[in-house]
């Protein structure tokens, strides 16, 4: 729908250039406040501390959100709004985190397939999945008010957000009723990540230029594509390993809980920080999925590893 996006977004334009300054400012909040890093590290906190199926979950669809919507980035390739419409412009205080292609929308996926599985596993109560959706509608409207996406690429991105949430939910139920079946899951899911990344590395790339330079660079894209899929291996190796032979508990006293966020996010800084001391040196796709598969499984695995060996420690030298 073409031309009915052109009109909807120069509208929104029209309406956000008349306003005052500070709406812009609240939807760049809500864009990048809301639907930003922090999606990233709330699954991981509470898988830490408070309820180890709810992170789990909440990062599997995350990341499994992540995964399809970059997949599908590199299957339709299609430019960002301002290219294909020379009349629409992006607000420019959103210019920083705005790049590549535009079809789906990562921020309005990723941050639907998080508030929707934690609005969906307390959905008993209402107002949680009320909300929940409320949140999703107005990260995917923030994306259109500030020119950063189409109307169709925050819907499509809003279907593959809650398709990760009824997804992963199933995936969670059905290991509940068969936990030996997890390897051949696992097993399952990298066969279909090796295949989507065989494919997005040999497609053919739009290439076209302007002002001597890429309206869309493939090569970026597809390492938001390595990085997705190292996220997803990276988190189902960990979670294979602490449901097999880890078992930690999160039922420690609150100063446990501040020690495990403390150490877990220093030793996740450190890693990263490794790795950025030889980024140069690694091929971009190469680095993005190592990168990813690293620090989701120091989350997911050896996290919860070092919880258990430390705080078994711990109790020795007390006498407990």
């Amino acid at each position: 729908m073409p031309d009915f996006n052109f009109a909807y977004l120069l509208a929104l334009q029209q309406f956000r250039e008349a306003a005052s300054p500070a709406l812009t400012q609240f939807f760049l909040l809500v864009s990048d406040g809301f639907a930003g890093a922090v999606l990233i590290l709330i699954p991981p906190i509470i898988y830490w501390t408070m309820d180890k199926r709810l992170g789990a979950r909440l990062f599997c669809a995350f990341i499994s959100a992540s995964v399809v919507n970059e997949t599908l980035k590199l299957i339709f390739c299609v430019y960002r709004p301002w290219v294909l419409f020379e009349r629409l412009h992006l607000a420019p205080e959103a210019g920083a985190l705005t790049t590549g292609y535009s079809l789906p929308s990562g921020h309005t996926s990723t941050a639907t397939a998080t508030y929707g599985t934690l609005g969906f596993a307390f959905r008993r109560r209402v107002w949680p999945l009320v909300g929940a959706v409320a949140l999703s509608l107005l990260i995917g409207f923030s994306r259109n008010f500030l020119g950063a996406h189409t109307l169709t690429d925050v819907v499509l991105a809003i279907a593959i957000g809650w398709g990760a949430v009824f997804a992963c939910s199933g995936i969670y139920t059905y290991l509940d009723a068969h936990p030996e079946r997890d390897i051949a899951l696992c097993a399952g899911v990298g066969v279909a990540l090796a295949i989507a990344a065989v494919f997005v590395a040999t497609k053919s790339y739009p290439m076209d230029m302007k002002n001597g330079a890429l309206l869309a660079d493939p090569a970026l894209m597809m390492a938001d594509f390595f990085k997705a899929a190292g996220g997803l291996a990276g988190f189902l190796a960990g979670r294979l390993l602490e449901r097999r032979r880890i078992g930690f508990s999160v039922d420690v006293p609150l100063k446990v809980k501040v020690i495990r966020v403390v150490a877990s996010v220093a030793c996740v800084g450190v890693v990263y920080g490794l790795f950025h001391l030889v980024k140069g040196a690694i091929p971009g796709t190469v680095y993005a999925f190592a990168e990813m598969t690293a620090l989701s499984f120091m989350a997911f695995g050896a996290m919860p590893a070092l919880f258990v060996w430390g705080e078994k420690r711990a109790k020795v030298k007390s006498g407990k």
